[in-house]
């Protein structure tokens, strides 16, 4: 996907290898900032049993709206482990031909 996007870039391949790395970690900060969102919510008091949050009471099935945020970020964050080596050696490549 970010080679797809790289290509049609209208740079040389260094900047264009720069733009993707800056994307790929452009993303990962995000994704992880959604993640240290969602993980501030809960508490040491946090149990599994009668607690409530998003008014509706823990733990959540899929099933329940509320959990589509937390189900979207799980697909987030396992899409984003193959993306930062791919960015990475996109760009080692890219450096080594110039």
């Amino acid at each position: 996907m970010i080679g797809l996007i790289t290509d049609r870039l209208p740079f040389g391949r260094r900047n264009r290898a720069l733009a993707g790395c800056a994307f790929v970690l452009f993303l990962n900060c995000l994704i992880w900032a959604s993640g240290l969102g969602f993980q501030v919510q809960f508490t040491r008091d946090t149990t599994a049993t009668g607690d409530i949050l998003k008014g509706v009471a823990i733990p959540w099935d899929w099933t329940d709206g509320v959990a589509s945020g937390p189900i979207v970020l799980l697909m987030s964050c396992t899409f984003r482990l193959p993306i930062f080596p791919y960015g990475l050696s996109f760009f080692l490549a890219a450096d080594k031909m110039t």
